[in-house]
């Protein structure tokens, strides 16, 4: 954690996003002189760039001058408590609430055995050689867009994970992003980093949600997930904002020789999103299986893009997303397969199914691509976006349901095939559970 909770509120009450507050986050934080340097070189981007012309996500209307760029230090809401994870389910808790974080259980027989869970201001310090040998090793990159330059240089928070060699975490690390009515009008930007080491397996989850906000909170976390050889992590990423957050948000996996990653993501808060979740496979046997659920309504706006690029030849990929919208909401996504000269016999397929529940509801774009620069590979895609079977709905009904319990029901059998493709039981649950929240 910060050195002390006075430093991070008197950041939280800073005007501007300025080399001088860029200066103040480094000493408040005692970090290393080379991560100084890469937030500095960040400023220089963030003030180069615009704010991104995406097609059909508009942020002119941002802005970034009348926020304060800089969350306070807040302790844990009551509406969060009943939600935690009991200890004795989980091999660790780490919770950001607003700009503050808090490990607030680790396993002391796996951290005897070396597992790591802590805050990345912390870690900078105290495992300083992992951490600059992999933050922003991922393909994250300031450049991207503005926001992306704006989170490189004044994130503040966020996760360190290190999962060391052979060890087996069997119980769930829970990673929980909170955002209060403190943090409203307020930057949050938690930078999440997590490496799982040769021959060892972790099970994360990563959850966020937000309450009370009178007005929009802007939110530019980053996620970056590194699989070291014959590892194996299942992570799973459930977006719930109960209130007007903007996200601008980016998530990336490496996946090295005959490791596996399996990423599960469900978006279904806030009120603009927009996410790229990238993975690449850059060694023989790389595997992964990135799973997108989403469900909008009212005039939520999702612009959601998957993307995995085989670096080496012999990997493999999946990608499956599958939504719900209702309402006047949007969405926007677009995934892509990329194959690079030599990666022969790689194997990808994308899939992406839309179900538009209400007249007004509609998919801007749905655009699956394939990038393909080596021979003997496998890779194909499919996208469709319809309306509910109207007949079966009849069928449905006919037999005593009323209309809300057979759409209901519809919908479960529209998400079964996706959430088949989820390996953790509770995963699959939350999910199924926020879609039909959505539903109604």
């Amino acid at each position: 954690m910060a050195k002390s909770v006075d430093n991070l509120d008197t950041l939280a009450q800073a005007q501007g996003f300025t080399a001088e507050l860029v200066d103040r986050i480094a000493r408040a934080h005692d970090e290393p002189d080379w991560l100084v340097e890469r937030r500095r070189e960040a400023l220089r981007i963030f003030k180069e760039l615009p704010l991104p012309s995406w097609r059909h996500t508009k942020v002119d209307d941002l802005n970034l001058d009348a926020l304060r760029p800089v969350a306070p230090a807040s302790a844990l809401p009551s509406w969060a408590e009943a939600s935690l994870p009991p200890a004795a389910e989980a091999a660790a808790v780490a919770v950001q609430v607003d700009g503050r974080v808090e490990v607030r259980h680790l396993d002391p027989a796996l951290a005897e055995r070396g597992l790591v869970v802590t805050d990345l201001h912390t870690a900078a310090r105290t495992h300083a050689d992992l951490v600059e040998r992999y933050y922003m090793r991922s393909g994250l990159d300031p450049r991207s867009d503005r926001f992306a330059a704006l989170h490189a240089a004044f994130w503040t928070g966020g996760f360190f994970v290190y999962v060391p060699r052979g060890l087996v975490v069997e119980k769930p690390i829970y990673l929980i992003t909170l955002i209060t009515s403190k943090a409203a009008g307020a930057s949050v930007s938690g930078h999440g980093l997590v490496v799982v080491d040769e021959q060892a397996q972790a099970t994360l989850f990563d959850e966020s949600d937000a309450h009370d906000l009178a007005e929009a909170a802007l939110y530019t976390g980053q996620v970056e997930i590194h699989v070291q050889p014959a590892a194996r992590v299942d992570y799973i990423s459930v977006q719930n904002w109960r209130a007007p957050v903007r996200e601008f948000s980016q998530k990336a996996g490496v996946v090295r020789r005959d490791a596996t990653l399996v990423a599960t993501t469900g978006f279904f808060g806030g009120s603009q999103t927009r996410n790229v979740f990238t993975l690449e496979m850059v060694e023989p046997g790389a595997t992964m299986e990135n799973i997108l659920a989403y469900a909008a309504s009212a005039r939520q706006h999702f612009d959601l893009f998957t993307r995995s690029r085989h670096a080496s030849q012999s990997t493999f990929g999946n990608m499956t997303a599958r939504g719900v919208l209702t309402g006047a909401s949007r969405l926007v996504y677009q995934g892509l397969i990329r194959i690079e000269r030599g990666a022969h016999k790689s194997e990808d397929y994308l899939s992406s199914n839309t179900l538009i529940l209400s007249p007004e509801a509609k998919v801007l774009d749905d655009i699956p691509s394939l990038e393909i620069e080596a021979d003997d590979v496998k890779a194909s895609h499919g996208a469709t976006v319809g309306q509910i079977d109207q007949e079966q709905l009849f069928y449905l009904r006919s037999r005593g349901l009323n209309e809300q319990q057979a759409r209901r029901l519809l919908v479960s059998g529209f998400f079964e095939p996706l959430l088949g493709r989820i390996p953790n039981d509770a995963a699959r649950e939350r999910i199924s559970e926020l879609v039909l929240e959505k539903v109604g």
